[in-house]
């Protein structure tokens, strides 16, 4: 496995291969971290945004399930592995345009699980969506 704290700095750096998924749905990549937690701004892309004029809410789930992937990756020792077993989000106000502040938090973590969350603000300051998520930790050896 990766040391999991280089290839953070490495992200935060854009020194870093982004994979597959996050390049082709074009996700946000995070602009900061400490142990527990991440955070970004991203600039809402007008081309996830639906015809009725929103962005569109799968694309959000995307976003948050990466976030809280990252905020996990960011407690995980060489070694550990994880797998999102759970991803929940709610949708609190219409996403149109504009900057979305991001953040996840590990809100606690034992041996095997990771309990995360997910806000994201609009710049007027209104929360717009929060996520939770549960993530499965894996050693090596299983």
């Amino acid at each position: 496995m990766a040391n999991w704290n280089e290839l953070l700095d490495r992200i935060v750096a854009r020194k870093h291969v982004l994979p597959s998924h996050a390049e082709i749905l074009r996700l946000p990549s995070i602009d900061g971290w400490e142990p527990g937690r991440v955070w970004c701004t991203w600039k809402v892309d007008p081309d996830f945004i639906q015809p009725h004029g929103s962005l569109f809410g799968g694309y959000i789930s995307a976003v948050a399930d990466e976030m809280i992937g990252m905020a996990t990756i960011s407690v995980l020792a060489d070694g550990e592995g994880f797998a999102t077993s759970e991803c929940h989000v709610r949708y609190l106000r219409p996403i149109r345009d504009g900057n979305l502040e991001i953040e996840a938090k590990v809100l606690r973590r034992s041996r095997s699980v990771a309990h995360v969350e997910a806000t994201f603000t609009a710049s007027d300051g209104d929360l717009v969506a929060k996520a939770s998520g549960t993530q499965v930790i894996r050693t090596a050896e299983r």
